[in-house]
């Protein structure tokens, strides 16, 4: 039986909404066929595909990947309709195992609790974007160990589960917020000035202590570097604690 390259299938099946492409030439790219080898011994059919002859010899394949997306795919030469149904039985399987595999990756970028990037995430976002180029926050949230003491523990959860969205929501799309550590979180403002940044952090602040109650300190650092040396990321992290720690009230979290 022919073995397949479901990551290669992957990678060249993620097609944008009705992009039309030479079936054959797919099969031998996403497959790893040989051009003259037979693709296929055993025949799928699949009910959801739709099928049309425009041509004596084309067929039009339209293949839903998701109840908004699709591709339709122009067959120019005279593959029969068996094997175009066995194929998009694979490019359905290849894209259910693909969003499988991108919700696994997502999950492990993730802090379970807030529902922000968690520091693998936000290492990932940093190691992604050219250039680096913005502003840095670190927050620290005040006396959240008092409210583990008088409240208990699944209060304080919840407190940290609000806040979390709400950093969430309150950024752009192309920042990035993440859970640093137990009551810590970094924000990036990409492309974002100190000025702007810190005007949006207090409002941020603000919001926050009117739905949780819970008072942050801040500290902040410009960020400018090109170069893939994580000691330089590092060392703006640790310039950002520094600033939040010079201005945190002298409080016992």
């Amino acid at each position: 039986m022919q073995q397949f390259s479901w990551m290669s299938l992957v990678d060249t099946m993620f097609l944008e909404s009705s992009l039309r492409r030479d079936v054959v030439k797919i099969l031998i790219e996403g497959l790893g066929l040989e051009p003259n080898q037979p693709p296929f011994n055993q025949l799928v059919h699949l009910g959801q595909a739709s099928f049309e002859r425009s041509e004596p010899n084309d067929l039009l394949v339209t293949i839903p990947l998701s109840s908004s997306r699709l591709i339709s795919i122009q067959a120019n030469c005279a593959l029969n309709l068996p094997e175009l149904r066995l194929f998009a039985h694979l490019v359905q399987l290849a894209l259910k195992t693909a969003d499988r595999r991108e919700s696994l990756v997502f999950e492990s970028m993730s802090d379970p609790l807030t529902s922000v990037m968690n520091r693998r995430g936000f290492e990932h976002y940093m190691a992604s974007i050219q250039p680096r180029r913005g502003t840095l926050v670190f927050f620290d949230v005040d006396r959240l160990k008092q409210v583990n003491q008088t409240s208990g523990y699944q209060m304080a959860d919840e407190k940290l589960r609000a806040l979390g969205l709400i950093l969430g929501d309150a950024f752009r799309s192309t920042d990035c917020v993440c859970r640093w550590g137990g009551d810590e979180f970094l924000v990036f403002l990409q492309g974002a000035d100190q000025i702007t940044a810190e005007r949006r952090v207090v409002e941020v602040i603000d919001q926050i202590r009117g739905v949780t109650t819970l008072t942050l300190s801040y500290g902040i650092a410009a960020v400018n570097f090109d170069c893939g040396d994580p000691n330089v990321l590092s060392d703006l992290i640790v310039k950002a604690q520094r600033a939040m720690e010079q201005n945190k009230p002298g409080l016992n979290r």
